[in-house]
């Protein structure tokens, strides 16, 4: 079953980013795309069951380990360092972690326009070195 969850949801996702191309930001929203309600749920349950087995704790890790590995590539063609880059994957795991698990509202926005807006953020270049865009109006 671990090595069925771990082909699926890993290394057949990873495969399939690497074969549609594109930029590191193309990529992560093609990676949250692909990180569906079904792989969330079953990456919870391995999770949950991961509390109780330290095997399973083991396997997790070393997934988990390799997906941070991904989106670390990723970042490090919009980011500045280390810090930021490390910052940056562990918000976006969240992120595909998390965003199925959040029932709240947006008021007048969907929660694919906040996950956009959210995605927009952690891949931005102005948002890395804390520039702000130009604006004709006083501070």
């Amino acid at each position: 079953m671990l090595d069925t969850w771990e082909q699926v949801t890993t290394q057949d996702l990873l495969e399939r980013l690497d074969r549609e191309g594109g930029d590191a930001g193309v990529k992560l929203r093609r990676l949250l795309v692909l990180t569906s309600p079904g792989v969330v749920r079953l990456d919870l349950a391995i999770r949950d069951w991961a509390r109780r087995d330290q095997a399973v704790a083991q396997r997790l890790r070393r997934v988990d380990n390799r997906r941070m590995d991904v989106l670390r590539s990723l970042f490090a063609a919009v980011c500045t360092g280390p810090d930021d880059i490390e910052a940056r994957c562990l918000l976006a795991f969240s992120l595909l972690i998390g965003n199925y698990s959040i029932t709240a509202d947006h008021p007048g926005r969907s929660r694919d326009d906040v996950v956009e807006l959210a995605l927009a953020q952690l891949g931005s270049p102005s948002a890395v070195t804390g520039a702000r865009p130009a604006s004709n109006s006083p501070a």
